[in-house]
Parts: structure tokens; C-alpha cells; sequence
């Protein structure tokens, strides 16, 4: 929360370098909310989607195109680690669809309507940044109709869900120079759905990982 706070900050100050600083601590920080070391598919998952988010937070200090690139590309992979990480937690058969549908109608809709933006050399990995985003939050949204405990499973729907809405918006903030308010609400999404996320595997949704 305090790696949090000062990260906020320095959005609000306009404090690049607080924000470069704080922005990766909140984030592998994570790691320690994981809590043992990995003894799994899931935790070793898990924690490699915060190492690769982390890699992605690293790229994005940089201002050029070629920071974004990056990030992109560590994002995309940390979305396919998470989304495997609940995969055997899901619902079976037709059930997974309603999910597909509409986030990957929400993704669709926002990248045919803002894609003039993009160059054409970012299309076709914002392209590829959406489907993956799509396939992690359609899957670890349909464990409410899956295998694991409610509860647990609707912790990891709504960090999915926010991790969603914050990564969706992120070649939009970063290319538009967003307001202070918007980045702000972008990185609260952000740091709190991998959270939900983090949280639900450990108190064992698909399976216990922590002891």
C-alpha cells in the first residue's frame, strides 16, 4: 500500500522518477503477497506473470515507441501466465463463451474505433495484446461456473476483470499523455486486480498453493 501510495504520487505530482521507482516495487512486491516459493505449475504461473508485469513496468519507463513495444510484448506473456494459471478452474464446454463474447466484444469495439491512432507497425501487437487479455479474463472469469469455491472465484473474476479495464486502456493512456486522473485510475486497476489475482491463488482457487 505505501509502494502503492508514493506510485500514485508521483502520478499526481508529475514526478516521473518517483513513479519510476515506485511503479516496480508495488509490483514485485507482489511476489511477497504470493507468499512461499513456488511449488507448482500455478505458483510458478503466477510468479511469472509478476516477473513479466514487472519486466513490462521497466519497459514503459522508457518514452519511445520502443518502450511501449516492450511492454506490450512482457504484458501479452504475463496475460497468457495468469490466464493458464486458472485454466483447470474454469467452467467446461459452452460455458466459457459468455465470457469470450463480451470481453472480447469490448476489446474489438475499442480497437476498430481507435486503431487510426496506432502506426501501423503497434497494430498488430496491440492486436495480439487484446486477444490475450481477452483469453486471460474470459477464462478466469468463468470460474464462477466452474470447479473452484465462489468466494474465491469471484475475487479472481473481479481482479481480472480490473486488470482488464487497466490493460485495455494502456496503449490509449500512454499515447494520448491521458490526464493525472486517468493514469491514476489505470494504475489502481492495475495493481489491484493482480492483487485479486495473487490473493485467490493463494488461498488455493483450482488448488492449494500456499501451505
Amino acid at each position: 500500500m505505501a509502494a502503492v501510495t508514493v506510485g500514485l504520487l508521483g502520478v499526481l505530482t508529475n514526478s516521473q522518477m518517483i513513479l519510476g521507482i515506485s511503479k516496480p516495487v508495488a509490483t514485485v512486491l507482489l511476489i511477497a503477497v504470493l507468499g512461499a516459493l513456488p511449488v507448482d505449475l500455478r505458483g510458478y504461473l503466477i510468479a511469472g506473470g509478476i516477473v513479466l508485469s514487472l519486466a513490462a513496468d521497466i519497459a514503459l519507463l522508457s518514452e519511445g515507441q520502443a518502450g511501449l513495444l516492450a511492454g506490450l510484448m512482457f504484458f501479452l506473456m504475463a496475460h497468457l501466465c495468469y490466464g493458464s494459471a486458472f485454466w483447470d478452474a474454469r467452467a467446461t464446454g459452452w460455458l466459457v463463451a459468455p465470457g469470450l463474447v463480451v470481453f472480447g466484444g469490448g476489446s474489438l469495439w475499442l480497437f476498430r474505433h481507435q486503431r487510426q491512432r496506432f502506426g501501423s507497425g503497434l497494430r498488430l501487437l496491440i492486436a495480439l495484446h487484446a486477444l490475450t487479455l481477452t483469453l486471460m479474463v474470459a477464462t478466469v472469469y468463468s470460474t464462477l461456473a466452474g470447479h473452484a469455491v465462489l468466494s474465491l472465484a469471484a475475487v479472481a473474476s473481479m481482479g481480472a476483470v480490473m486488470f482488464y479495464l487497466s490493460q485495455i486502456m494502456l496503449p490509449l493512456v500512454r499515447l494520448r499523455r491521458a490526464s493525472v486522473w486517468a493514469q491514476s485510475a489505470t494504475l489502481v486497476g492495475y495493481w489491484t486486480g493482480q492483487l485479486c489475482l495473487v490473493l485467490a491463488a493463494r488461498w488455493g482457487l483450482g488448488g492449494k498453493l500456499v501451505p
